[in-house]
């Protein structure tokens, strides 16, 4: 529209310009609305990331003690006791009598098989002590096994002077640390 003066006046420009500012407002926060999900989800996924980090460490710390502490034991402490002792013996009718040294056997529980089979809820040391603080919901099991000497990763049924022990740390029924040793016999030869 133009007045006798010569100016331009476009009255409906105007009200485009405040309804296009108006829909560009909108538009904007819907923008930004999407990106700040986006930095949250980010955000979100790095301190899971980070918290899972800190909990594997933990675990794998967990489990290093614990197999040190395995791994400590003796391999087995069956020992013989010889003894001597008069045995009668009947030959003929004869009775004599003969020394002979019998063997018994003494079992001591204190080898690295007591630990087969082991699991605690709430890590603790031998001295009954907490591993460490904030260890809650951490559960460390052991597990040991005879294995063969030239291959360790074939379970042995019978004797073979090597004994494989592993130890698994799980949180929320999750393994996340798993460490595996090592205990041959003294008696082993190589």
């Amino acid at each position: 529209m133009r007045f006798a003066s010569g100016t331009v006046r476009r009255v409906a420009s105007v009200r485009f310009a405040r309804g296009v500012t108006l829909v560009e407002c909108v538009l904007a926060m819907a923008v930004f609305g999407v990106l700040i999900c986006g930095v949250m989800n980010t955000a979100g996924a790095a301190i899971g990331t980070r918290v899972l980090a800190e909990r594997r460490e933990q675990a794998r710390i967990m489990a290093e003690e614990l197999l040190s502490e395995v791994l400590q034991e003796p391999y087995d402490t069956t020992t013989v006791v010889e003894q001597l002792a008069t045995v009668k013996v009947a030959v003929l009718g004869i009775k004599l009598g003969v020394t002979t040294p019998p063997r018994t056997i003494v079992s001591n529980a204190d080898s690295v098989d007591r630990y087969n089979g082991y699991a605690d809820a709430k890590p603790v040391n031998t001295a009954g002590d907490a591993v460490k603080a904030g260890a809650s919901g951490f559960v460390r099991s052991v597990s040991v096994v005879r294995v063969s000497a030239s291959d360790p990763s074939v379970i042995s049924a019978t004797e073979t002077g090597v004994k494989r022990v592993v130890v698994t740390v799980s949180f929320a029924g999750k393994p996340l640390s798993r460490r595996v040793g090592f205990v041959v016999s003294p008696t082993r030869a190589f």
